[in-house]
């Protein structure tokens, strides 16, 4: 018995043919074929042959069982010219010649061929390997699409990166493989128009896109890996955590020292950075006074900023915040001109909060507490905190 590495594709099952054949002049049978791995063993025959064909398949316009019937109607055909159906697997339909019998071959009208064969076989796995992907990204995009996800978020990890690299990887392998069965089904039709045989790939082609196609996926398991190994890279300093004070101290965030308030040791910070986006959100409370909510992006770019700062308002008029929800805004945001911004916006939010919500070159960030933060004091204590730290450097 051996193993063997086996990348035929559906539109190499003429190829494969010829291999089949091949090894069965050399005494070998072929056993089983998954995953691009073959198994033979030895036959003990000499007059063992091999034909195959596209695995069938009942589309949905078509009749289940008058295609059953079809189906068994050909196998019995096939037996009658001497071939015997020993293996279907998810591609192919493979037939070995019966002992002791000299098969006629199956097919000797190419255009009979190409037409009950492969036309619509072609056609419709192309069009799958397009839009299987898709179909099967649609519930998660749908799930971030409620949960008020956005695009930019994909760049706020290294583990979201590396992610968003192997959605990518994976598109384009099936968009790719969608191409090429497009372009063979025009050249096998070219060839029945033109009268010529249909064309058969060699075996250093099928090695070469099986040795692609296999690099591309390593490429993309070892990205899922490292995505998932990588995980965040958020770092969080919880409720009477040591050293949270001095993280707190360090961050671009607001403070209820910055307020000359006494800051309790109730407070939390988390910080996560990619090499696009560097998040900061901490909440913090004063004793016996207000709690201040900040959530602060650096982004690599200022149009990037831009947007998450539009964002960051939409969050909150659909009543919901990525980072922790608490308030929502009562009313819609207004502009406000604040010298040393790009773009402020300012809105009343719940239990006599008020949400401030500015973009200043490549820093978009949200603050929410029980002050006026339109206060000229207060926007230069905010602007001195949250732009004074360039922490992308």
């Amino acid at each position: 018995m051996k193993i063997r590495w086996f990348p035929y594709q559906l539109a190499d099952a003429k190829a494969m043919e010829a291999e089949l054949n091949r090894l069965a002049a050399e005494g070998w049978k072929l056993k089983w074929l998954r995953l691009d791995l073959a198994c033979f063993r030895r036959s003990g025959r000499r007059d063992l042959r091999y034909a195959v064909e596209p695995r069938p398949i009942c589309y949905s316009d078509q009749d289940q069982a008058a295609w059953d019937q079809a189906d068994r109607d050909y196998i019995q055909l096939c037996a009658d010219a001497g071939w015997e159906a020993a293996l279907t697997t998810r591609l192919f339909r493979i037939f070995t010649s019966i002992p002791g019998r000299s098969p006629a071959p199956l097919q000797t009208d190419d255009a009979l061929y190409f037409e009950s064969k492969w036309d619509r076989q072609l056609r419709a796995t192309a069009i799958s390997s397009l839009w299987d992907p898709f179909a099967r990204l649609l519930p998660l995009l749908v799930i971030g699409w409620l949960d008020q996800m956005h695009l930019w978020m994909f760049l706020s990890s290294p583990g979201a990166i590396l992610l968003s690299v192997t959605l990518l990887f994976f598109l384009l392998l099936n968009l790719f493989r969608s191409l090429s069965l497009f372009h063979t089904w025009r050249q096998f039709r070219q060839c029945v128009e033109q009268g010529e045989e249909l064309p058969v790939s060699s075996p250093a082609a099928v090695r070469l896109r099986g040795v692609a196609g296999s690099a591309v996926w390593l490429l993309i398991l070892l990205f899922l890996f490292l995505s998932l190994s990588l995980g965040s890279g958020q770092r969080t300093w919880q409720y009477g955590d040591p050293g949270a004070a001095q993280q707190m101290a360090a961050q671009p965030v607001l403070r209820p020292e910055d307020l000359g308030l006494v800051s309790s040791s109730a407070q939390s910070l988390s910080l996560e950075r990619s090499p696009f986006l560097f998040k900061v959100s901490a909440l913090t409370f004063a004793q016996d006074g207000p709690d201040i909510d900040t959530l602060r992006y650096e982004a690599r770019w200022p149009w990037l900023a831009e947007i998450i700062a539009r964002d960051l308002m939409k969050d909150i008029t659909r009543n919901r915040s990525h980072r922790s929800g608490l308030y929502t805004a009562q009313v819609g945001f207004v502009p406000l001109a604040a010298p040393g911004l790009d773009a402020a916006w300012t809105a009343p939010a719940e239990r006599g909060h008020q949400i401030l919500v500015f973009q200043a070159g490549t820093v978009a960030a949200r603050i929410t507490a029980p002050l006026d933060l339109t206060e000229p004091e207060m926007l230069a204590v905010i602007q001195a905190r949250l732009l004074g730290m360039d922490a992308m450097r």
